[in-house]
């Protein structure tokens, strides 16, 4: 008798396994597809998916994206990438309430200070939400952080020649487009932008 409970219940542990395997396969399948609420209802514990929709859903302005982007967070509340796209979708939706804007900032702001303080890429995220706000020189202090940390980043040293550019800050400028060039001699807005620089940079301030 024993030994046919221990059958029975290894038997039903195979099966529940081999549906979840293929649950999650399914899920993949979905999600690949942007399938988002397939793939969720096929692997409800995926914070992934959860986050991809409130994603897209924000870029919708449809407010229902918090309530994803929340689930996302509270199944893996230190994980990087779920943050930034948390971050991103925040932003997405700060037409509709400028609180939005501000819990944006504090996404990234949490990844800068607890997650990831050495990541300069985050610092450079954060100057561009900035500067979509039109908070320029605040966003200059993060390009600068972001450059500090990682030296040959040229989408960093990029971001502030074209702060400095609409400053009219020529002698800003330059060296920052002649430093983006030199890590990316393939930039061809930075060479348009450093031949379009006037012959001599005394006009800027």
């Amino acid at each position: 008798m024993k030994n046919k409970i221990l059958t029975f219940i290894v038997v039903l542990s195979t099966i529940y396994l081999l549906r979840s395997i293929v649950f999650f396969y399914l899920a993949d399948i979905a999600y690949n597809k942007n399938d988002l609420p397939s793939a969720i209802a096929l692997n409800p514990t995926e914070p992934i998916y959860y986050s991809r929709l409130g994603l897209l859903l924000s870029q919708q302005n449809d407010p229902k994206a918090i309530s994803y982007s929340n689930i996302a967070a509270s199944i893996s509340p230190a994980n990087i990438n779920i943050l930034k796209e948390r971050a991103q979708t925040f932003f997405n939706l700060s037409s509709l309430d400028s609180n939005y804007y501000l819990n944006s900032l504090d996404t990234l702001e949490k990844i800068s200070k607890k997650l990831a303080p050495t990541d300069a890429k985050i610092f450079w995220t954060i100057g561009q939400f900035l500067q979509a706000a039109s908070k320029d020189d605040e966003a200059i202090t993060f390009y600068k952080k972001a450059i500090s940390l990682k030296d040959n980043y040229d989408d960093a040293h990029f971001s502030l020649a074209k702060i400095y550019l609409s400053q009219k800050k020529y002698n800003l400028a330059r060296p920052e487009l002649e430093k983006t060039l030199t890590i990316a001699p393939q930039n061809s807005e930075a060479q348009a932008l450093l031949y379009s620089l006037p012959a001599s940079d005394k006009s800027a301030p």
